[in-house]
């Protein structure tokens, strides 16, 4: 099979409609994944940092310090920066193809291969992942 030779033909109102749903998923879940990102953020510098004062080692004369914080609140972290990243990425991608296709009489036909059609989520639904 072929399908990267395919064609399918599609009003330019139905891409920007399918591009247009496919920016505003992308900016909420980057409007989610922020406040992920800056409520972690806030959890480690209120709650995540962890001191150990106790007499360390075989002279009590000395206090030792060691300071560390809590490893999960830092992967909660992460994870939501690196999905904020990632979903301002698509919703600026998505973004550019809504104001280009603005442009086109909502009747002008596009012809798109089969992975513009996947791209633009123009076949048949296929749900997003939970975790996205």
């Amino acid at each position: 099979m072929k399908r990267t030779t395919w064609e399918f033909a599609f009003e330019a109102k139905e891409v920007l409609a399918a591009a247009q749903a496919k920016f505003e998923y992308h900016e909420g879940r980057f409007d989610y994944w922020t406040d992920l990102y800056n409520q972690a953020v806030f959890n480690l510098k209120e709650s995540g940092f962890v001191v150990d004062d106790s007499f360390g080692g075989s002279n009590a004369s000395y206090r030792e310090v060691h300071m560390g914080f809590d490893s999960t609140l830092e992967r909660k972290m992460r994870d939501a920066k690196r999905k904020v990243e990632e979903h301002e990425a698509k919703r600026d991608e998505y973004g550019a193809f809504v104001q280009a296709l603005s442009a086109h009489p909502p009747s002008y036909t596009l012809p798109l291969h089969y992975d513009d059609v996947v791209y633009f989520g123009l076949g048949a639904a296929v749900p997003e992942p939970v975790d996205a």
